[in-house]
């Protein structure tokens, strides 16, 4: 199992760094965009033909809410704070998944084993939006780790490559830190982002396989998907701003918000069927 999982997390490497190294760290969070839509259109549209009831549930729910953060961020000028919580809410998004993609159970320590790593990148991008100076989230990711590693002692919990996939980039950020490097915020998001575009493809490539319709079908429409989106990201930056309908998809600002929705709908709440949910 580890070692499927293990060439899925190295494709995914490959794949969002030799991205990033080929359009250049600046365009970086351009090629998020890009991939991003194509990204939750894939969501919505397996959603919708796997669970065709959370159509009627979310998508009034997803509208309303759309409509709230576009005017709350655009009348109230909260382009910053949008990106900062989108930022550190997709972190977070990201580092539950990536357990539930390694195969294992949710529990208190994988809890703690993320939480450096999610203290980490949510300090970058907090200090950097807003330019704080103080680097409180260092000595927080360190107590952090410091209550893992004692209560993993009391327990007699022993750490495994899971583990160390958590641990491990965290400690890289320290060292980035303790050596005064600096990670440009839209540098750490896009490795975040990407990795965790490439992760979901091949995971679900990989779950598909055995049954070879649907995995060719899959394949056709990832394919299919993202070729239009990014046709459309190409059309908007010839064009720019002479054209409203693609720039509400693929400027920055509005991107943010659309991302807000993705995580909105992968909730447990609004993922779950009317029929399923209890009052």
């Amino acid at each position: 199992m580890f070692s499927t999982v293990a060439i899925q997390k190295l494709l995914s490497l490959t794949m969002t760094l030799g991205l990033i190294t080929a359009i250049g760290i600046s365009s970086a969070p351009w090629l998020v965009i890009a991939l991003g839509q194509g990204h939750f259109l894939t969501a919505y549209w397996y959603k919708y033909t796997q669970q065709p009831a959370l159509l009627q549930r979310q998508v009034p729910i997803l509208t309303f809410l759309f409509i709230g953060l576009y005017a709350a961020v655009y009348n109230l000028k909260l382009f910053d704070a949008l990106e900062c919580i989108t930022a550190i809410l997709f972190t977070l998004h990201f580092l539950r998944d990536e357990v539930t993609l390694n195969g294992q159970h949710h529990t208190c320590m994988r809890l703690l084993e993320r939480l450096p790593l999610a203290i980490f990148c949510s300090g970058i991008f907090a200090s950097q939006i807003f330019y704080f100076q103080e680097q409180y989230h260092v000595l927080l990711a360190l107590g952090s780790s410091i209550v893992y590693f004692s209560y993993a002692i009391y327990i007699n919990y022993k750490p495994d490559t899971t583990s160390a996939y958590f641990l491990t980039p965290a400690a890289i950020l320290l060292l980035c830190f303790l050596s005064e490097v600096t990670i440009p915020r839209g540098l750490l998001f896009s490795l975040i982002v990407l990795f965790h575009y490439f992760n979901w493809y091949f995971f679900y490539s990989q779950k598909l396989r055995p049954d070879p319709q649907k995995h060719i079908c899959y394949l056709r429409t990832i394919l299919v998907i993202n070729t239009v989106i990014i046709g459309l990201f190409v059309l908007f930056k010839t064009i720019q701003t002479s054209e409203p309908v693609l720039s509400l998809f693929f400027t920055p600002a509005n991107f943010w918000i659309w991302t807000l929705l993705h995580l909105a709908s992968s909730t447990r709440w609004l993922s779950a069927t009317p029929t399923s949910v209890t009052t």
